[in-house]
């Protein structure tokens, strides 16, 4: 019982943190291409931070 409380343990600490290092580099791919978007005049470079925050969630 102590073994397979502490395999759950170690298994969601270490989902949690595949899924923080995940989000952070979708975030960052998106950031780039939408600053890229930004230098090139697709997107006003005054709504890129309200672009990516629409980006992340859908």
């Amino acid at each position: 019982m102590l073994f397979q409380s502490s395999i759950r343990k170690e298994l969601a600490r270490s989902f949690g943190a595949t899924l923080v290092v995940l989000v952070t580099i979708v975030m960052t791919i998106v950031l780039i291409r939408t600053l890229g978007q930004a230098s090139r005049g697709f997107i006003n470079p005054q709504d890129v931070m309200l672009f990516m925050a629409y980006s992340a969630l859908g």
